[in-house]
């Protein structure tokens, strides 16, 4: 699976999913879904081996899950299926629009999912950093404390 061709297209696109926190896998289950939304669901399953029904993907991957949100989020919400394709086209009866409209729509899934990456990212960074000052600060305390003599309360 590894040495598969989709794997090595996934990986060709990589530094594109790179501002976005999509590592390879994450990319070809997005060229899947191209061809239908249900198909991302089913590679991140398979790539990120997940086994049987009810099991969580995110469990699987080992990574954070909370730093792949551009994923859903941004990316796989705007990336136009084929079908969806076919349908604008026929609809709007003119390359230029046909054009800029799918550009547009690319260019805002990738946008939106750098946004919300970005936007987890930072909210992770600063949960982290939260616990680590507090649980700091708690150390701190208790090695303050021990020097200091009790006082009686009158």
């Amino acid at each position: 699976m590894e040495s598969s061709l989709l794997a090595q297209i996934g990986r060709f696109f990589e530094p594109v999913g790179r501002p976005i926190g999509l590592d390879w896998k994450m990319i070809t289950a997005l060229l899947t879904s191209i061809m239908a939304k249900e198909n991302a669901i089913a590679t991140l399953a398979v790539l990120y081996g997940a086994r049987g029904a009810g099991t969580d993907v995110r469990s699987a991957e080992g990574g954070e899950p909370s730093l792949r949100p551009g994923f859903p989020g941004g990316v796989d919400a705007l990336v136009p299926c084929v079908a969806t394709v076919t349908a604008m086209k026929r609809e709007m009866e003119d390359w230029k629009w046909f054009t800029a409209s799918l550009i547009l729509m690319l260019t805002v899934s990738l946008f939106g999912g750098m946004i919300i990456y970005h936007v987890a990212l930072v909210g992770w960074i600063i949960k982290e950093g939260c616990q680590e000052l507090t649980s700091f600060f708690n150390s701190l305390d208790i090695f303050l404390l021990r020097g200091l003599p009790v006082i009686p309360h009158p």
